[in-house]
């Protein structure tokens, strides 16, 4: 079994009084893609901002490598290595496809004036954007971009919150194909999905959230898809 570079333990994180999450353990390694499944509104994407360090927990820890991040700012668990693309994107829509990728060299040692070839290898339609505004862009663009500016940090771990939600599928295959390379690189992949027919054809393993808890979990070979659409229907 791979070490885990992300690993939760017992994590509990509230909204005021409200317990969100509830002792929530969960693990990642290098270069696996784990994909978190669950109903709307059970706490998933809290989830991914606890990693983040956007909410801090009541209690639990979070652990990333050798270091302990339970307490630790975003911004130190971005240079670290831990790069998040949330729901919405969240792309800069007045500066062009150029310039936001750009910012995405920001938190990198040296200075960039061009883009880097490699993101062109991952996502070739954006070579042809560059001048285009990102709020012009389609969704299915718009999330290209956002995945692209957040790989230029060269992140070890990539939290992806509902990459296909209102993409059309041909822009999705393009999304399941980068994130099979990327994943080939050996970045750890967390991914917050409702598609199960894609984060199937990626996830190695899988974990499956209620209420805030984790009540499932296992590798994506040793069950079929079918035996977890029962927690995703409402």
């Amino acid at each position: 079994m791979k070490e885990a570079l992300l690993k939760l333990e017992k994590l509990n994180v509230a909204y005021g009084e409200s317990l969100i999450l509830r002792d929530v353990d969960l693990e990642v390694a290098a270069g696996e893609a784990v994909c978190l499944l669950g109903r709307n509104g059970v706490g998933k994407t809290t989830l991914l901002k606890s990693i983040m360090g956007i909410l801090k927990p009541k209690s639990g820890k979070v652990l990333f490598g050798k270091d302990d991040f339970t307490q630790s700012r975003p911004e130190v668990r971005a240079q670290s290595g831990i790069g998040y693309v949330p729901q919405g994107r969240e792309i800069f829509p007045q500066l062009s496809v150029r310039d936001n990728l750009i910012l995405g060299l920001a938190a990198r040692a040296q200075a960039f004036d061009a883009v880097p070839e490699e993101v062109y290898e991952l996502f070739p339609a954006l070579k042809d954007l560059l001048h285009r505004k990102g709020g012009d862009l389609s969704g299915g663009q718009q999330q290209q971009l956002a995945i692209a500016r957040i790989l230029l940090t060269r992140p070890k771990l990539l939290l992806l919150d509902e990459p296909t939600e209102g993409i059309q599928p041909s822009i999705i295959d393009e999304i399941e194909d980068a994130i099979h390379k990327i994943k080939a690189t050996g970045v750890a992949i967390l991914l917050v999905e409702q598609y199960l027919q894609f984060a199937w054809r990626l996830a190695d393993n899988y974990y499956v959230m209620e209420k805030g808890t984790i009540i499932s979990k296992g590798s994506t070979e040793s069950i079929g898809e079918e035996a977890v659409q029962q927690h995703l229907t409402v």
